[in-house]
């Protein structure tokens, strides 16, 4: 598959610094109309996520990288990981302060791509949260004590974790799942640093469920979008027990399909730990929607598998992706997570109203 290489740089990124903004944000629709006319922008102009159209335009996530390394003369390289989905960014030492241009280039491909991979990183808990927040502002952790004492906002997944209502060794997150969907304004995204890696086994496993969505049946797409579903802490039908944090957690209800803000694509929202209940279609026959629309996540077509190495940064988009962790391994594994605060909730009736 053919990388995305920045073409020689004419700019220099310091001479025409963008004007400094917390976070990345969406570019208004009137500036995405072509390629010339974006090349034509000049660089104090902010440009968001791309939108669809760009991607339906241009074509190729390598294409759409090589116009965006193009247009801020930087020495980023987006490398595609599989035909529809996930992209490794090279040519960046987190550990520096990056610039605006190179922070709205990473931001550019997480929303493109939904997974994105850094490898080779050298980061110790706050030079990941910094990292981190170059995608948004920081989602405190629920779970206490599976957080770092020196940073709490810097949670980890051990191969020694327990859970705190029997101590009994946990694989936590090992089932398809997006993170905390019972939550009125879930985390946009979830990041994982590799610090200590088993020589084999411990994969994340992605599946991109705007692709499922897409390859769905008209029919099967205008019974279910305007499904909702209620997400509890753990559901009854959960196929895993949770660690519980202490106090009433929150239940609300979510669209079966989701709109993402920064592309406008939509996509299957669920997560089998956490339904309990449907809106708009009745209990049996959501259940057995949600167990087909899950044997097609788990088939592999939609799926990225990440083997982890030490050093590796991979950013995933909640609102899109699903994720799940296998327990095929023996040895220590020990990683850094950090989530990143969302976006209101967008079902298909709010994008339609809109």
């Amino acid at each position: 598959m053919p990388s995305a290489k920045c073409p020689g740089a004419s700019i220099s990124p310091k001479a025409s610094a963008l004007p400094a903004t917390p976070w990345p944000s969406p570019a208004p629709a009137s500036e995405l109309k072509s390629i010339s006319s974006v090349r034509a922008l000049p660089l104090p102009t902010r440009l968001g996520p791309p939108a669809r159209p760009i991607r339906e335009r241009f074509g190729s996530f390598a294409q759409i990288a090589t116009f965006n390394c193009w247009r801020l003369g930087m020495a980023l390289e987006i490398v595609p990981l599989t035909d529809h989905f996930a992209a490794e960014a090279r040519g960046v030492d987190l550990r520096e302060d990056q610039d605006e241009q190179t922070r709205q280039a990473l931001y550019d491909a997480f929303a493109n791509n939904s997974v994105l991979l850094i490898r080779d990183q050298e980061l110790d808990p706050d030079g990941f949260l910094k990292a981190a927040e170059i995608f948004g502002p920081i989602f405190e952790q629920d779970l206490k004590h599976f957080c770092l004492d020196e940073n709490p906002l810097v949670g980890f997944v051990s191969s020694e974790d327990r859970n705190n209502l029997d101590g009994k060794r946990i694989y936590r997150g090992s089932n398809w799942h997006t993170d905390h969907s019972n939550r009125i304004v879930p985390p946009r995204a979830t990041t994982l640093f590799g610090v200590t890696i088993p020589e084999k086994g411990g994969d994340t496993q992605f599946a991109d469920m705007k692709a499922l969505y897409d390859d769905l049946p008209d029919e099967t797409k205008e019974k279910i979008d305007r499904v909702k579903t209620l997400h509890v802490w753990q559901s009854s039908r959960s196929p895993r027990p949770m660690s519980k944090p202490p106090g009433e957690q929150p239940e609300t209800w979510q669209p079966l399909v989701r709109v993402n803000p920064d592309s406008g694509r939509r996509g299957i929202y669920m997560n089998t730990a956490r339904i309990e209940t449907f809106d708009g279609i009745d209990d049996e026959e959501g259940f057995e929607i949600v167990d087909h629309l899950m044997s097609l996540a788990d088939s592999g077509k939609y799926e990225y598998r990440h083997q982890w190495r030490k050093g590796d940064m991979v950013i995933w988009d909640n609102r899109s992706v699903l994720h799940q962790a296998t327990t095929d391994y023996d040895e220590a594994r020990f990683l850094y997570r950090v989530m990143i605060v969302g976006d209101p909730v967008i079902g298909v009736a709010e994008q339609e109203a809109a």
